[in-house]
């Protein structure tokens, strides 16, 4: 299954080495969409593109999964191929996106999960500025208001970090990943992603302030208390992302990203590869940098990216069976 994967990622990858193209959509286009997908599957459908131009798909499958932004508001997803190469498809209420990657990346390194913890023994700190929260206090779930067994992410993107263009950013970092959760790690699970900007108290959060897990437990403290405010509940498969421009000032040197996997939450800079969202969602999922896998064309998610090594855009073996294993022991019973 892995080598079958890999050898459409790559081929995705190399696809549309030239960029994604995203375009909005017309009311007729996403109508004559709505209408080739009800249909049925499979079905050929063209997409608008950037240039004015068009180009074509093959639909095989809608996947569980949704997201949802303030720009775009609820979006599904779409298996599909180009000229026989994958790609995934994103109809949003108003575009319609074909889903690839580039190459282009600068070489960076993603830290470890565990180097954001206090040593052993040590204390928690209280949350800077922090109100009606507890400090010290991990994210408790609301096992008995929990509505559904998904996993649901929230991203909320720093004021500071200029990703104004939602569909691009989930292009980027988030839509494959969705892809890969749902058809291998964990056939048939839903995946939800939530993304919010300008929340007063997590996006204007001061994070170069404090240590990498004070900053984590910020997040996920603010980030379950907003989450809360627009009827979500949260469960032990909530987590939460702080997507940021520059890495923190007090991080060590090329450090891009840092997860607490205790407090469900984490902190990404937008100037890595964009596999780094896939890693430290990982760690906050059970994987680990040691199962990873250095293949032979590409590297897996949650190694570090090496100079001239494309991502493969999946998860070792190893690590799949990690994550299997997390959402099994904490999803609800």
């Amino acid at each position: 299954m892995k080598l079958r994967n890999s050898i459409l990622a790559t081929a995705l990858c190399l696809s549309f080495a030239t960029g994604s193209p995203t375009a909005h959509a017309s009311a007729d286009d996403l109508a004559s969409f709505d209408a080739q997908i009800a249909r049925g599957l499979p079905t050929r459908v063209c997409l608008p593109t950037p240039e004015s131009g068009q180009r074509c798909a093959t639909v095989t499958q809608r996947l569980y999964s949704q997201i949802d932004t303030p720009q775009s508001g609820s979006a599904r997803l779409f298996e599909a191929t180009v000229n026989g190469r994958p790609a995934l498809i994103v109809r949003t209420d108003t575009g319609l996106n074909l889903v690839g990657a580039d190459e282009n990346e600068p070489v960076m390194t993603l830290a470890d999960a565990t180097d954001a913890l206090p040593a052993p023994g040590e204390a928690l700190p209280a949350p800077v500025a922090l109100t009606n929260a507890t400090a010290y206090t991990v994210v408790e779930s609301d096992a008995d208001a929990a509505p559904e067994d998904a996993i649901h992410i929230w991203i909320f993107l720093h004021d500071t970090a200029g990703e104004n263009d939602h569909a691009k950013f989930l292009n980027r970092y988030v839509d494959w990943w969705i892809k890969d959760m749902e058809k291998t790690i964990k056939p048939g699970m839903p995946v939800r992603v939530s993304v919010r900007d300008h929340v007063p108290g997590i996006t204007d959060l001061n994070y170069d302030e404090g240590r990498d897990f004070e900053r984590a437990l910020d997040v996920a403290q603010r980030g379950a208390k907003f989450a809360r405010s627009e009827g979500a509940a949260i469960t032990r498969l909530t987590k939460f992302v702080l997507f940021v421009d520059r890495p923190p000032t007090n991080w060590p040197s090329n450090r891009l990203g840092v997860a607490v996997e205790k407090f469900g939450a984490s902190i990404i800079s937008n100037r890595g590869h964009r596999h780094v969202f896939a890693h430290e969602m990982g760690h906050l999922f059970g994987a680990t940098h040691e199962a990873a896998e250095d293949r032979f064309w590409c590297i897996t998610n949650m190694k570090d990216s090496e100079f001239a090594r494309i991502p493969c855009w999946y998860y070792s073996g190893a690590n799949d069976e990690y994550i299997r294993r997390y959402i099994a022991a904490n999803r609800r019973k």
